[in-house]
């Protein structure tokens, strides 16, 4: 994971780089012209045909744009935690990092009101994903095994026994931003998001339950700032990206229950840190219709996952643990109309 933030960090500050650039990048021609919102009607080069500016695509002109896209999204990250240990020699037979989460699809819908006040944007999004969900089984060595939980051997396995986990992951996230045009081609931005992550872990010994709820709930509560910006603008096509950062408020919940022992299970509140980059490029369809095609990754640190909490949850202070971070990326694809 410290590779994974290292490379967001340096991705956004190539995005800095070049939205610095791109910024100052301005267009010529005198024989086009150009629709104007309410506040570059005001700019002198809009009233210059020989060294206007070309319109940014964030500033459709129209007052309302609307957008529905799909995503796929990979998720990674968590840290080690040991959920199945050699009963003879000690040794591990299975992490909380060995899940493979295939990769799953969820709707992203926004709408942006333009010019809403002082030249400001009003955009409202939201983006959800249910579909990670992960299967591992495994058969007890000769040696058996320990299962574990609270950091501790709750059971001793008998060799040949067949031991299922399952783990399921779901995020979800609403934002609402004000974005204030800075140049030409670039917005700054600030709002408020909410970020919902839900995770479950399960586990059968033979078919029979005996970790029958590992649950934790994540309620992030907090303000974002960020930038969009065009980095290629023509008439029918543009390349835009974003990028945010905030810091959020995190209340999380987490319960356990070995078969039919007491539920365990506390809440706390906990700083929490996200990121996000985004890259689109859109394409011009018909006069209010385009099609979006891109790429978008984010991350959070500071939340409480299913798998962590099985070897740091402690029985006499069940709060979640809230060391951990994850990893997501993909792609998106969709339409967006101008109204």
């Amino acid at each position: 994971m410290k590779r994974c933030t290292k490379i967001i960090l340096a991705g956004m500050f190539a995005f800095l780089v070049s939205a610095g650039i791109t910024a100052a990048q301005v267009g010529t021609d005198g024989n086009l012209a150009y629709t104007f919102s309410t506040c570059q009607a005001d700019n002198p080069a809009a009233n210059n045909p020989e060294t206007f500016v070309i319109r940014n695509r964030l500033d459709s002109g129209w007052i309302w744009t609307a957008s529905a896209d799909a995503m796929i999204m990979s998720r990674s990250g968590g840290k080690t935690s040991s959920l199945l240990l050699n009963a003879g020699t000690g040794g591990e037979i299975f992490n909380s990092n060995g899940f493979n989460f295939p990769w799953a699809a969820g709707p992203r819908v926004s709408i942006v009101h333009e010019d809403i006040c002082c030249c400001c944007d009003l955009e409202a999004s939201y983006f959800g994903i249910d579909g990670w969900s992960a299967v591992k089984s495994i058969t007890v060595p000769a040696e058996g095994a320990n299962f574990m939980v609270y950091n501790a051997t709750a059971f001793t396995l008998d060799p040949g026994d067949k031991v299922n986990y399952y783990y399921i992951s779901r995020l979800h996230s609403v934002e609402i931003n004000l974005r204030h045009p800075i140049w030409e081609r670039l917005y700054v931005l600030m709002g408020f998001r909410n970020v919902e992550l839900h995770e479950e872990l399960h586990a059968t010994v033979n078919d029979m339950l005996y970790l029958n709820d590992d649950n934790v709930d994540n309620h992030l509560y907090g303000g974002q700032i960020g930038m969009n910006v065009a980095f290629v603008n023509t008439c029918r096509c543009s390349i835009e990206g974003v990028i945010k950062a905030g810091v959020y408020g995190n209340n999380a919940d987490v319960t356990m229950q070995i078969r039919d022992r007491i539920r365990r299970g506390d809440a706390t509140n906990h700083t929490a840190a996200q990121g996000e980059i985004g890259l689109m490029g859109i394409f011009q369809v018909t006069e209010r219709l385009s099609a979006r095609l891109g790429y978008q990754a984010m991350w959070l640190d500071g939340i409480a996952l299913a798998g962590d909490q099985v070897e740091n949850l402690k029985y006499a202070d069940p709060k979640p643990y809230m060391g951990g971070t994850l990893f997501y990326h993909g792609a998106t694809a969709g339409f967006e109309f101008t109204f």
